[in-house]
């Protein structure tokens, strides 16, 4: 992608952009106005630099997640984590046994330690392989994801065919060009994640979940608190979902 600013009138339009609109800059954001820019000339319509801010948090989060997931042991994490689940266990027992039958005597369930479960099956994820939640592969394959929903919920189109002219592509040589910190994505790695989403997102199940949250992200995209909440949905119900298709 052209560097915005080697273009001199190009520089100037955006400079005069800026001072005349109401975003708010903060030393930190100053290198996102580029990007906040060409987002609004791509979605035609205004956003705020929250909604930049977001993306950018986005972006950043998974480049960070990707590095560490390729340099931690995930054994020693794993020998850890077995440690925690039986002494957890020894202590849940031992207050079985002298401290709840109380609570036992109500007649209403009682649970201790919910999240054994979710422990047991974080640390079974905690690999490596081919479609683990934490390999490279899958990693970047959900970066691209949420990316390409986020598009969506600001109201940009996905093509049916001709990925290569897209907006959905556009929208990731904008969001993820300025922020890589080794080689850019081509133009074959970006078009390939946008048929893939596309793929995914029309499973039979996922298609009407996805289709319905997307309308109420754009209903409420204005407000960029409100839609940051509604990016959790799909971070939480749908992406397990596309990850598997």
């Amino acid at each position: 992608m052209t560097e915005l600013y080697e273009d001199p009138a190009r520089a100037k339009q955006m400079i005069n952009r800026t001072l005349n609109t109401d975003v708010k800059i903060n030393p930190n954001s100053l290198l996102l106005v580029p990007i906040y820019l060409q987002l609004c000339d791509l979605i035609k319509h205004e956003i705020s630099m929250e909604h930049v801010n977001i993306i950018n948090n986005t972006w950043y989060y998974y480049q960070v997640l990707i590095k560490m997931s390729s340099k931690i042991g995930f054994k020693k994490i794993k020998k850890k984590i077995n440690k925690l689940i039986s002494l957890q266990d020894e202590i849940l027992q031992e207050m079985l046994d002298q401290d709840i039958s109380l609570f036992e005597q109500s007649g209403r369930p009682f649970a201790l330690f919910g999240t054994r479960n979710d422990i047991i099956q974080f640390s079974k994820n905690l690999n490596r392989k081919n479609g683990s939640p934490y390999s490279t592969n899958s990693l970047i394959r959900q970066c691209y994801f949420e990316l390409l929903f986020i598009a969506e919920s600001l109201g940009l189109v996905s093509p049916n065919q001709y990925y290569q002219r897209s907006e959905l592509k556009s929208f990731l040589e904008i969001v993820t060009t300025p922020l890589i910190e080794s080689s850019e994505p081509t133009d074959k790695t970006l078009e390939y994640y946008c048929q893939e989403y596309d793929r995914a997102k029309n499973h039979s199940n996922v298609k009407k979940l996805i289709s319905e949250l997307i309308k109420h992200c754009i209903e409420y995209r204005l407000n960029a608190a409100l839609w940051e909440k509604l990016l959790t949905i799909y971070q939480i119900q749908i992406a397990p979902l596309m990850l598997t298709q």
